[in-house]
């Protein structure tokens, strides 16, 4: 569990940085005219993306590795698939709840401040 909420925080830590560097553009988007929806697709939609991208090393890895880890493993084979997919849904659904007050926070850009800045 202390790894789950450690990957919600990461996931959570990356979208953020990731929001705070594309602020400009964020304040341009909203200058001309995009709606909150949008923006926050793009915003979860980024975040997903990298999380994606890591399931899919994660299951690659867990599968090449599950001989060697299945002295550790309770109850369970390594090449389990439905611990894979479940374990896969919980981090995308965890990326997504992540992705959203980051996603909030780019929708509430005062493009005027932050054209002005520079």
């Amino acid at each position: 569990m202390t790894a789950f909420i450690a990957t919600v925080a990461g996931i959570y830590g990356l979208v953020a940085y990731d929001i705070t560097q594309r602020r400009r553009e964020f304040g341009v988007r909203i200058a001309l005219g995009a709606r909150a929806v949008h923006l926050v697709r793009v915003v979860v939609g980024s975040g997903l993306r990298v999380v994606f991208m890591g399931i899919g090393a994660g299951i690659l890895i867990a599968l090449g590795v599950g001989r060697v880890m299945s002295s550790v493993l309770f109850a369970t084979t390594p090449y389990d698939p439905v611990v894979l997919v479940v374990t896969a849904l919980a981090l995308a659904a965890a990326a997504t709840l992540a992705s959203l007050l980051p996603a909030w926070r780019a929708v509430r850009v005062n493009p005027a401040e932050v054209l002005s800045a520079e």
